[in-house]
């Protein structure tokens, strides 16, 4: 399901969130830093996690910031090899669905050799840290600079030793915006109903 990569048009009160993680990923990496940085955007399913990661990665300044953008869903099923193989597509459009997993290996690193990337992984649901750790090699070919961006709906472990001890933005919602948005809620039921 790649729902989660469709144009985005805008976000209501998530502008100062939006900033915070934009920041992030422009603040210089320091030489303790570990490469690449993962930004965790956790929160309760339906919440806009993936817009406000979307929104994030959408924006020219972000843009401009990186040599490379790439995107991948995750979802329950990790493979290795599959989330390889959507961020090679993400990157160069090509599938490369006849690769074995050696080849989609060499073909990653040739392709993030030298860049400063920004990676959304979106729908991260597994918990298997040792898959996870698979993974972080690979994206620590990239030039110093490359950020990890995903979104999961829980509090996920695996995730956590797979980013060591880095930078992380955890910025739930307020109290307000949710008030607002049961608000939004119950008049449209009224009104619909």
């Amino acid at each position: 399901m790649n729902r989660s990569f469709e144009s985005f048009s805008g976000l209501i009160g998530r502008d100062k969130d939006k900033e915070r993680i934009m920041n992030l990923l422009a603040a210089p990496s320091k030489v303790d830093d570990a490469h690449p940085f993962v930004l965790p955007i956790v929160g309760m399913g339906g919440l806009g996690k993936t817009s406000l990661a979307k929104s994030v990665c959408d924006d020219e300044n972000v843009k401009s910031h990186f040599d490379l953008k790439m995107e991948a869903c995750v979802s329950d099923e990790f493979s290795l090899k599959q989330v390889i193989q959507k961020i090679i597509k993400s990157a160069t459009g090509e599938r490369c669905a006849d690769l074995d997993e050696g080849e989609l290996h060499k073909k990653l690193e040739d392709i993030m050799k030298g860049k400063k990337y920004l990676l959304l992984l979106d729908d991260v649901w597994n918990e298997d840290a040792e898959k996870w750790l698979l993974l972080r090699p690979l994206l620590s070919k990239g030039a110093d600079g490359g950020h990890v961006l995903h979104e999961e709906t829980e509090m996920n472990r695996s995730f956590e030793s797979f980013s060591g001890r880095q930078r992380t933005h955890h910025q739930p919602f307020s109290n307000k915006l949710l008030l607002l948005l049961l608000l939004l809620l119950l008049l449209l039921f009224i009104y619909l109903f």
